[in-house]
């Protein structure tokens, strides 16, 4: 399940840098619970005033919804510890970043 939910979040582009929000290491974990069908997601953001964080949100829980419907509950937490910084990116978002 966790691969599913991670292939999902790798189609969540950030709309102001334009890499999935995977590859940006955003993501800092995801728990599934199949007894009770929900998702655990914790998360961060490039910066704490991002102001698209309520889009970015909506828009996890609109398509794990649409891609897995069984899912009765998606908790999704904001953190700022670690606070993210470029190392968290994968090398491929790192790359079309020009970062490499």
């Amino acid at each position: 399940m966790k691969n599913k939910i991670i292939s999902i979040l790798k189609k969540i582009i950030d709309p102001e840098i334009k890499i999935n929000i995977y590859d940006l290491g955003l993501i800092y974990k995801i728990k599934y619970n199949k007894l009770v069908k929900s998702i655990f997601i914790l998360m961060t953001l490039t910066t704490p005033n991002c102001p698209l964080v309520d889009k970015i949100i909506n828009k996890i829980k609109y398509k794990i919804k649409k891609k897995i419907p069984f899912i009765k509950e998606i908790n999704i937490k904001l953190t700022f510890n670690p606070v993210w910084n470029i190392n968290m990116m994968t090398d491929e978002a790192k790359f079309k970043l020009g970062l490499f």
